[in-house]
């Protein structure tokens, strides 16, 4: 973990290549970027997380924005981007300093923006995975840059 809520303006950013064949109802898979309190845990649903995320049957295909607070209730955002097979993204998820604005960009447009159902004021860290959840055909991504940040005053 790296930074406290409330006590620095956090960052995660990947720039990654998304798998080279979509999920289906057969071969499923979810991949998210996000600021997450447990950042080594893979669990798609955990709680005072934050960030971007794909699963074929969630949102339409399309990357969801998200925040996960403490009750373990979302807030989403549709990106308004549909994931492309094959396709190299830059992905980006800032946290304020004061906990009331997280702002998502994908290739450096800002996405969506989420000011309600904020995390808790917790020790978090940035994390990225892929999770096969289903069938028999490999996924991979390729990640060609992953860090996290936290500045403070």
């Amino acid at each position: 973990k790296m930074a406290y809520i409330g006590g620095a303006h956090i960052i995660a950013r990947t720039t990654c290549k998304m798998p080279a064949s979509l999920a289906d109802g057969t071969n499923t898979y979810y991949w998210f970027l996000r600021i997450a309190n447990n950042p080594s845990s893979g669990f798609w649903d955990q709680n005072n997380s934050m960030g971007i995320r794909y699963k074929y049957d969630v949102n339409s295909g399309k990357f969801q924005c998200y925040v996960r607070n403490n009750a373990g209730t979302d807030t989403t955002a549709d990106s308004g981007i549909t994931m492309s097979v094959d396709t190299t993204y830059e992905f980006l998820v800032t946290l304020n300093k004061a906990n009331s604005e997280i702002t998502f960009f994908i290739n450096g447009v800002v996405v969506a923006r989420i000011t309600s159902g904020l995390a808790n004021a917790v020790v978090v860290g940035p994390s990225q995975q892929l999770e096969k959840t289903a069938g028999t055909s490999a996924r991979s991504v390729k990640c060609y840059r992953f860090i996290g940040a936290a500045i403070a005053p």
